[in-house]
Formats: structure tokens, sequence, C-alpha cells
């Protein structure tokens, strides 16, 4: 008999898409998602099973607490940006997405396009540090 989780499967998908939105999908390490939610890599990955689910996961749980706040637009733009030219699955689900709010009358090329230039800092006052 396995042991009994201590942790709210939600609260860790929220967490680890904190990570994601921070790092993007490529530059998240397990480590970063260690740190993050508290768990050991072994229970990630039995959890969870791999990376690309973790962010599969994450992405879900953000689309229905919220489809567009501005930390679950990030995770749809890492998600079209990051994997979807290569992973059919996912590319598959972002395309249901999308055909599914554009025919409820939302203009989401202009969603992600508008959270694309304000997460680029674009338009930001200042140059800060970088330049």
């Amino acid at each position: 008999m396995g042991r009994k989780k201590n942790y709210d499967i939600k609260q860790v998908l929220f967490d680890m898409g904190t990570v994601f939105i921070e790092n993007g999908y490529e530059a998240t390490s397990l480590d970063d998602l260690e740190k993050e939610t508290g768990l050991l890599r072994g229970s990630l990955y039995r959890e969870f099973g791999s990376k690309r689910t973790m962010f599969e996961l994450s992405l879900k749980e953000y689309l229905n607490r919220n489809p567009q706040e501005s930390a679950t637009l990030d995770l749809l733009l890492i998600g079209f940006l990051e994997l979807s030219p290569r992973d059919y699955k996912l590319r598959k689900f972002l395309r249901n997405w999308y055909f599914f709010y554009s025919k409820n009358g939302a203009s989401v090329s202009k969603l992600l396009g508008d959270r694309l230039i304000d997460r680029a800092k674009i338009l930001s006052e200042g140059e800060g540090k970088d330049g």
C-alpha cells in the first residue's frame, strides 16, 4: 500500500506554472520544479511522469482557474512558442482551445498578441538594467 499524498495536486500544478512562466519551458529544470513545489524529483515523476506532462497539466489547471488571466496567457504563449511546433498532442490541444475561444466571440489573436507585447516589455517606460 502506497503512502498517502500530503499535498494538494492543484496547488502543485499552480506552483509549477509559476516556474514555467518565469523561465519558459526549455529553461525550466526539474531542480526548479522541486524547489518551487517542495516535492522531490521522484515524487514529481511518479505523479506526473514527465516535465512535458507537468507543463500540460499546469496549463490546464490555469485554464480552469481563469482562462484570460495574464499568467494563463503566459503559459499559453509558452505552449504555442516552445512546444506546439514539435509536440502534436499539445498542438492539437492548443488548436482546439484557440478555435473554441474564437467561436465564442473572443479575439484570441489580439489577446495573445497584446500579452506577448506586454510580456516582452516593448512598450515599457525606461530602459531598465539591460539597455
